[in-house]
């Protein structure tokens, strides 16, 4: 007579479902003993499925002492449980197969929802912001201006710009944010633009006011000139 128990599947790790369970708390405890019974159809383990599915329903129907209690069954006994019975369910082998359970690492998904955004990150994002911000500029200045780059003082701006400042449309405490521009210089920009009208370029800007050339580079990375 043919026996009941699975053949081993080469695709499975045993090793990864009771982890599972301990890192999602025991949520995912009953869902696991779906397919512990479906592998080893067994009275022992369709009661456990009963129990742990169960759990689950009172740990969301349930208040109280026993909404925390009954949680404590889907996590700890679950995953002890898991442990030991994971090689007898989940034989090992020598290949492995596409199967979703089996190739989840919940270490690696713990690992990426805890990283967080090193400072070197935050300025490769500007840069990038700062780029794209600029190809908009020179691509279309009306849809520029109407996004409110270039206007750190502007609440309801539409983009991120990383840092730019428009130096014929900010005003003079915005201008004040970019280096080397202090309030002598930036109430000059505002009042060569009244007198002459927009700026071209940095050349322009060099020649209309008193900017010191030391920050020439810092000011061509966060300066704009939109018409």
């Amino acid at each position: 007579m043919a026996s009941s128990t699975p053949a081993p599947d080469p695709g499975d790790e045993p090793s990864r479902m009771p982890w599972l369970a301990f890192w999602t708390f025991g949520l995912a405890t009953p869902f696991i003993f779906i397919q512990v019974a479906h592998r080893k159809p067994t009275q022992q383990n369709k009661t456990a499925l009963a129990v742990y599915m169960g759990s689950l329903v009172a740990t969301v129907c349930t208040l109280g002492i026993a909404g925390i209690l009954v949680p404590l069954v889907l996590w700890g006994v679950g995953t002890v449980h898991l442990f030991a019975i994971r090689d007898d369910v989940w034989p090992r082998g020598n290949h492995r197969r596409s199967n979703p359970l089996a190739d989840f690492d919940p270490t690696k998904l713990f690992s990426r929802l805890s990283a967080t955004p090193t400072p070197i990150d935050h300025v490769a994002q500007a840069k990038q912001e700062r780029n794209a911000a600029r190809e908009t500029v020179a691509d279309d200045p009306m849809l520029a201006k109407k996004l409110g780059i270039g206007r750190p003082d502007l609440n309801d701006r539409a983009v991120e710009d990383g840092g730019l400042v428009d130096l014929n449309h900010a005003p003079a405490e915005a201008l004040m944010t970019l280096p080397g521009i202090n309030k002598q210089v930036s109430h000059d920009i505002v009042d060569y633009r009244e007198r002459h009208g927009s700026i071209a370029d940095f050349g322009e800007l060099v020649f209309a006011v008193n900017v010191n050339p030391k920050f020439e580079s810092q000011l061509k990375e966060y300066a704009i000139f939109i018409p």
